[in-house]
Order: C-alpha cells, then sequence, then structure tokens
C-alpha cells in the first residue's frame, strides 16, 4: 500500500532530522557530509551535531535539512545505506 506524503504527516519542504550512525572514526564525518552534499544544496543544510556512545566505540551524526521532496529523503536513505562504514541510518 502506497501512502501519501500526507498521511505520513510530511508537507514539503520541511525540516528533516537524519541520524547516522557508525564506528567512531573520522571517516564518518567526512562521508556524512559528502553523501549530503550530493543531495542537498548548501542552504538547506540546517544543523549537525555529533555524539559519541557512552563507550566512545560508536557516533551517531544528526544533519538536519529542509528537504524538498519524498525523492530527496528516498536517495538520501538509499546513499547512507549503501556505505559499508555506515551501520545505520534514522
Amino acid at each position: 500500500m502506497h501512502r501519501s506524503n500526507e498521511e505520513l504527516g510530511l508537507q514539503f519542504p520541511c525540516q528533516f532530522p537524519l541520524k547516522v550512525m557508525g564506528k567512531n572514526e573520522s571517516s564518518l564525518r567526512q562521508c556524512v557530509d559528502r553523501i549530503v552534499s550530493q543531495h542537498v544544496l548548501a542552504q538547506h543544510r540546517l544543523s549537525v551535531t555529533e555524539r559519541r556512545s557512552s563507550a566512545a566505540r560508536f557516533v551517531s551524526v544528526t544533519i538536519t535539512i529542509e528537504a524538498q521532496n519524498r525523492a530527496q529523503l528516498d536517495e538520501l536513505y538509499r546513499a547512507f545505506n549503501a556505505h559499508p562504514d555506515i551501520l545505520m541510518v534514522l
């Protein structure tokens, strides 16, 4: 069953946080930045925060963007999930 954007509670453009998790390595932030820059214009990148796990083995990078449409979000999720250094995307 295909749901419309309204059924999912999304109205575009909208602020949308993406949380990307991986091992605590400097390359993760660079990877996230590179993927986002391929899909999101600079003026639509609103904020970025990083948080390390309690044992500092993992890190989450949360980037909030102004999403323009559902296709853009789908492309971002596909790109993140295809990258071997990324363990999870929420």
